[in-house]
């Protein structure tokens, strides 16, 4: 039971309880915001001040087309796509990481994920049906439109997705049932590479596939690899859930389509998220760990696993405060002590799902985006007040957290403000499956591409890293230092003690410019450098991209001398200005040649020998 004024976090709540309460709030007549429940906290609080809407399960209106292209460049797509059903804008986080999928020449893993999902079939059933699994697995495809997007940045000034009315995703299947555990184990890892290195591009949907490692008769792994710029986590719990009632023939509700969450988006009020980030992030610094790689070395991302007990990171109730507080507040007090500063700024992954959407939480997409967190860590205040902090500033900045990255650093006047990720899991559990299959342990396995990112899990602490910027001893240390912390600000009597009795002497912080050419693989604004002297060039050329580049980023004049990025250039529209050029003057050129290019003048040289395409080629075959 939950009485009128019991402390909704101290009994478990957190930021995935507040969606669903929302959510389903809101299925019954009564409409509150997740900033209601993060700040009020209680029953009786929370209504007083919700709001009731006439009509049970309010059911979104009929979408409409979004309009994003002009006729030629439909009938174009239709030509490349002939299942084309859709053509939908992208998040900020998938506009993100298509710029990083496109900055990576190399074809790198970084933004793919794979869910490794246990699979077991009851003692009633007596075996698993690898047919009527891959049945279930083409259902799940067919149900969510999202699952069978493509991504396409040379036919609009922004990237679009594309949406094919069906697809069918690649399947195999291997019997393991002969082999030894540790032969079995050894054969599912090279899967997992096989896999992860046979996804298409990210213009070829469908951009994810499946397979079935038979561990037995009764007993498998089903390994989903994909694009992340498909799915989050959350969506994994959901596909997991989804495939064993498909698989079970349990008829479905009708699924969530991301479709109305991107209709949501465009509705949001952009400039007033602007103000509001600009008031939040007013006189912040760059808070940056690493010094800047040597770009010409290649990225090289390595991992860090640390298992966590089962109540380590789980905060005493009586504190009221969740367990990604605590994560937070035990980084914000590591990287003050790594920096030797007083205040800090880093990354925070948040769920991005709007609650008042109706479906919300059974809808399959990306929905997640990264924000700053800007933390005060004052050596003379006490624990309970970092933790007042950290939730007031999560409140006060609900309604504003989908908007871009980008947009926010700009907003901030800063350019690069953190070069540090903390990512806390926690996502609704998938089910433990029906009479015809059972779901064990849901693994996911992807990579980031930031200098350090810290993902808390409910068993593992895991650190991404990039060895051009720490090495491997600096990682266990930063996460013996995190471990601590975390240790002991989940206890009450932690409460009352100041900030500064928990800090050690600052350790060894990395000398960190911001200034310097543009990182490659890391998804950061590049720095302004001075303009290299314009080569000589067609005069014809080199006005036609003065006048491109002037008019995407909005300015009166671009010279062939000035660095694009000193005008206001970001990822966003360094990826407008490659489209553009494709599409005007026919000319193929990479992000990378752009971000380490940023003048006419610098440019052209580059562009020479470089060969022309068309400005939309047609998809072919491959049957």
């Amino acid at each position: 039971r939950v009485g009128l004024d019991d402390d909704l976090l101290s009994l478990g709540g957190d930021s995935v309880r507040t969606i669903q309460l929302v959510s389903r709030a809101k299925a019954r007549g009564l409409i509150i915001t997740a900033a209601d429940v993060l700040g009020l906290r209680t029953i009786e609080a929370i209504a007083a001040v919700a709001r009731s809407q006439p009509g049970a399960s309010p059911q979104v209106s009929a979408p409409a087309a979004f309009e994003l292209v002009d006729p030629a460049g439909r009938a174009a797509l239709v030509e490349r796509y002939p299942g084309l059903s859709e053509i939908w804008p992208m998040t900020p986080m998938q506009a993100g990481m298509l710029f990083e999928a496109l900055l990576d020449e190399q074809g790198g893993a970084t933004y793919r994920l794979q869910t490794i999902i246990e699979l077991t079939a009851p003692a009633a059933a007596g075996r698993l049906d690898a047919d009527r699994l891959r049945g279930a697995c083409n259902q799940l495809v067919a149900r969510h439109a999202s699952l069978r997007a493509g991504f396409v940045s040379d036919v609009t000034d922004d990237p679009v997705q594309v949406v094919l009315a069906g697809a069918e995703p690649p399947w195999q299947q291997l019997d393991l049932s002969q082999l030894s555990a540790a032969e079995q184990a050894g054969v599912v890892d090279r899967l997992l590479g096989s896999e992860r290195e046979s996804l298409p591009d990210l213009d070829s949907p469908p951009l994810l596939r499946f397979a079935l490692a038979a561990l037995a008769a009764d007993r498998a792994l089903l390994v989903l690899s994909a694009h992340h710029v498909l799915y989050d986590g959350w969506s994994e719990q959901l596909l997991a859930g989804e495939l064993a009632e498909l698989y079970a023939g349990i008829e479905l509700a009708p699924a969530g389509n991301f479709r109305d969450y991107l209709q949501w988006l465009a509705r949001q009020d952009r400039a007033a998220g602007v103000q509001a980030w600009r008031a939040r992030l007013a006189g912040a610094g760059p808070t940056l760990l690493a010094a800047a790689p040597d770009p010409a070395q290649p990225v090289a991302m390595r991992q860090l696993l640390v298992p966590l007990g089962g109540q380590e990171l789980v905060p005493d109730h009586r504190l009221r405060v969740t367990r990604g507080t605590i994560a937070q507040a035990a980084w914000a007090i590591a990287l003050a002590e790594l920096t030797g500063t007083d205040e800090v700024t880093f990354g925070v992954t948040v769920s991005g799902r709007p609650g008042e959407l109706p479906g919300v939480e059974s809808t399959i997409g990306l929905f997640i985006n990264t924000i700053p967190l800007r933390v005060r860590v004052d050596p003379d205040q006490r624990i309970a007040e970092l933790f007042e902090q950290l939730a007031g500033a999560q409140v006060s900045m609900l309604a504003h957290e989908h908007l871009s990255l980008s947009d926010i650093q700009e907003a901030a006047g800063v350019g690069r403000l953190f070069d540090t990720l903390l990512v806390c899991q926690s996502f609704p559990a998938a089910g433990t499956g029906n009479d015809a299959v059972r779901v064990g342990k849901i693994d996911s396995i992807g990579m980031g591409n930031y200098p350090l990112t810290l993902l808390v899990e409910a068993d593992r602490l895991v650190l991404q890293y990039d060895q051009r910027c720490h090495d491997a001893e600096r990682i266990v240390m930063i996460s013996e230092r995190f471990r601590q912390l975390a240790g002991q600000l989940t206890g009450i009597a932690t409460a009352d003690r100041t900030v500064g009795s928990l800090r050690q002497q600052a350790v060894a912080p990395v000398e960190a410019t911001a200034t310097g050419p543009s990182q490659p693989g890391l998804p950061s604004e590049p720095a302004v450098v001075p303009p290299a002297e314009p080569a000589a060039a067609p005069a014809d050329l080199q006005a036609a991209l003065c006048l491109l580049f002037a008019d995407v980023l909005g300015v009166a004049q671009v010279d062939p001398g000035d660095n694009i990025f000193a005008l206001g250039c970001n990822s966003l529209k360094a990826t407008r200005i490659i489209g553009r050029m494709r599409r005007s003057l026919g000319i193929e050129a990479s992000i990378r040649t752009v971000f380490e290019n940023p003048s006419v003048g610098q440019l052209l040289p580059k562009l020479a020998a470089k060969p022309t395409r068309p400005a939309l080629r047609k998809r072919v075959s491959a049957d």
